[in-house]
């Protein structure tokens, strides 16, 4: 077993770069015929498909590695993990973010346009922060105290909220 870590900044290529080895090795170990990353980072793979006549039919599709179906993990622990598999060490916050705080897939695991989307959580219902510039200054002449910060009020981006 081999264990490659990718680290960086946002927006800098880590899941492109998961994307590219999992189309590798599937095509390495004939999963699929053909893959090729498209210009926002996702795995497209070749896949074929018959109609009611029995006709095969070749196609190309974004596979989404990060989707939760059963059927999903079902041809994954048959097909992929036993080949390459990846980890990311957020998934367990945005499984909490989606399933106890109302988050969107999209806006835990989409482009940055998803995860800037606004949510229905308020920087105002937030402990320890002040929303209030009046306010802030008065407790805080000489920068932040422990256990406060400032932000203006309004909805927390999904970004700000993971």
């Amino acid at each position: 077993m081999q264990i490659i870590a990718l680290c960086g900044k946002k927006q800098s290529g880590k899941d492109t770069l998961s994307n590219f080895l999992h189309g590798h090795e599937m095509k390495r170990h004939d999963v699929v015929k053909d893959f090729s990353i498209n210009e926002f980072g996702n795995l497209v793979i070749n896949y074929v498909e018959f109609d009611e006549q029995g006709k095969e039919k070749e196609g190309v599709a974004v596979f989404d590695l990060n989707q939760q179906t059963e059927d999903f993990a079902n041809y994954a622990n048959r097909f992929i993990w036993p080949l390459i598999k990846g980890y990311n060490f957020a998934d367990a916050l945005k499984e909490i973010c989606m399933n106890l705080f109302g988050l969107s897939y999209e806006q835990c695991y989409g482009p940055d346009s998803w995860k800037n989307s606004p949510t229905k959580h308020r920087w105002e219902n937030m402990p320890g922060v002040i929303t209030c510039s009046e306010v802030w200054g008065s407790l805080c002449p000489d920068g932040e105290p422990d256990g406060l910060m400032y932000h203006a009020a309004g909805p927390m981006t999904a970004r700000e909220f993971m």
